[in-house]
């Protein structure tokens, strides 16, 4: 059974890493939204790579975490 994840700070350092465990792993996980506060070229990229939601600002994590089901949040 796929764990649904959000990603909060997507276009850091460790959110590119766990998108890399991540894809290495589609039989386990499917991200259903990811969130950055600035990079909002980046992060879109990245969440139409993964087919997620991009959510992108100062209340990006809020929304992100209130508006998708998920059984993992990385921040």
């Amino acid at each position: 059974m796929l764990k649904k994840v959000i990603i909060l700070g997507v276009t850091g350092s460790i959110g590119m890493n766990a998108v890399d465990v991540i894809t290495s792993n589609p039989e386990s996980f499917e991200v259903v939204a990811v969130a950055a506060l600035r990079n909002k070229v980046q992060c879109e990229a990245v969440a139409n790579v993964l087919g997620a939601k991009a959510y992108v600002g100062e209340d990006a994590a809020i929304r992100a975490v209130s508006e998708n089901e998920a059984d993992i949040c990385l921040v």
